[in-house]
């Protein structure tokens, strides 16, 4: 179980949520932190509501950390975040619906679920379980009666129109709008909210190989690899994809299967997310399952040059986050055309510094638990101490660059941060003495 010291490293301090009047249908009532009658909202609002405070968890989600360790995450809730919020009303939620974001269908409630989509989470969730695949347990659903929505494209539409002044407008078409749908949450039990992509941002920084045992990192790397892709095969044994769909205008794949929808406790790793997961089989389930295997060697994995591994070493390559291949390819054939010349030159991608032999050591450790259905050994006692010593790291990592702490991922952002800021020598041995002394006092 997790110590809520951890979380906080990780996430910052907690932030505060609401409780408003709604429905719920719960299958573990004596888990759930509020009554039967309440559900929980992130949102802007006037109106004097009960205030509870939680970490975040992405983009709209809170979690409770319990005495015992465990996760409470109430997910779906709305956005935190200034200016985007849901606005909260008259027993009405203002929030917009985006009609075109790279996001699994491309169409979404801004900060909730659907209906819809809560209850097949859950009952997937319920589903994995029954076949003893090692993910979280379903605590209930809860229902927001009145959503009242704007279309926007997507969320840089949104921004967009926000940053040329024009809030005000969006409110008040948002208040006279008159479409309204019924939205949902969901809320589960977790070993941890800790993301396997998350804890791997600490190894980026500067000169590490001074401050932690690199043997020891790389057996972690190989261990923590190796549950994430056993997972996974554990999935695709039962027929079941984690979540892949073809962008309808044929120009990509948007996947669930990433390290960032695998959760890393003090000793097991779960795997997360399960609105678009489903049973298929044939041709298209042959296909489907080749480009999680190799999304989960790179999709929300911060390490560098994960996809020249996949390039090289696996003699073939996929078009998920390959913005080179993308520019070119825009039909499925065309793409097939460039995998197989792929395949003819496919090879060993060789490290060229010790940031891309931990992106080895990593995808090891996946192709193994994934081709072998075996993990690696690693001692109880190594795993604890590694978890707790990349958390310090990515916490030292964030504020060495002047990144928000709290922030969990963010890897386009975070390579611009590292090209266009140099850290000079002083700031760094500083740095690394500090880190040192954190992690004694820890250990």
């Amino acid at each position: 179980m997790i110590p809520e010291k951890v979380i906080r490293l990780l996430r910052g301090e907690p932030r505060e949520y609401y409780i408003i009047d709604g429905e719920t249908k719960l299958l573990r009532p004596e888990l759930y932190p509020h009554g039967k009658d309440k559900v929980p909202i992130l949102c802007e609002t006037e109106e004097k509501l009960p205030i509870y405070k939680g970490y975040m968890s992405g983009f709209r989600s809170i979690i409770n950390v319990s005495d015992e360790g465990y996760i409470i995450k109430l997910k779906g809730i709305g956005i935190p975040f200034k200016d985007v919020k849901p606005i909260y009303k008259n027993n009405t939620i203002y929030t917009y619906y985006f009609t075109n974001e790279y996001i699994g269908t491309g169409q979404l409630m801004w900060g909730f679920m659907t209906p819809n989509e809560a209850e097949e989470e859950l009952n997937n969730m319920i589903m994995l379980r029954e076949l003893g695949i090692p993910v979280p347990e379903p605590i209930g659903l809860g229902y927001y009666d009145k959503i009242r929505l704007l279309k926007v494209k997507d969320r840089y539409e949104l921004t967009n129109k926000i940053m040329s002044g024009g809030r005000g407008e969006l409110i008040k078409m948002l208040e006279e709008s008159t479409w309204e749908q019924r939205g949902a949450c969901i809320f589960y039990k977790n070993i941890s909210d800790i993301r396997v992509d998350e804890i791997l941002y600490g190894l980026l920084i500067p000169k590490v190989d001074k401050i932690i045992n690199i043997k020891e990192v790389k057996s972690y790397l190989k261990w923590l690899g190796s549950s994430c892709g056993y997972n996974l095969r554990l999935l695709h044994e039962n027929g079941i994809i984690h979540g892949t769909v073809y962008d309808p205008s044929g120009f990509g794949i948007y996947t669930n299967s990433h390290l960032a929808n695998h959760v890393v406790g003090l000793e097991e790793t779960y795997i997360t997310d399960f609105h678009l997961t489903r049973k298929i089989r044939g041709k298209e389930f042959e296909r489907i399952k080749m480009e999680e295997y190799y999304a989960l060697w790179h999709v929300m994995n911060p390490l560098p040059s994960a996809e020249k591994f996949i390039i090289a070493q696996v003699k073939r390559t996929t078009i998920l986050n390959a913005p080179e291949v993308i520019s070119q390819m825009h039909t499925w054939e065309g793409f097939q055309a460039f995998n197989e010349i792929a395949s003819l030159h496919g090879g060993y991608y060789r490290p060229g510094n010790i940031y891309e032999e931990f992106t080895e050591s990593l995808i090891e450790g996946i192709e193994y638990g994934y081709n072998k259905m075996k993990k690696y050994e690693l001692e109880r006692n190594m795993k604890r101490k590694m978890l707790m010593i990349l958390s310090i790291l990515k916490d030292a990592f964030l504020e060495l660059y002047g990144l928000p702490k709290g922030m969990e991922r963010g890897r386009e952002v975070v390579d611009i941060v590292m090209d266009s800021k140099k850290i000079d020598e002083k700031t760094i041995s500083r740095k690394i003495n500090e880190i040192k002394g954190r992690i004694e006092e820890l250990l």
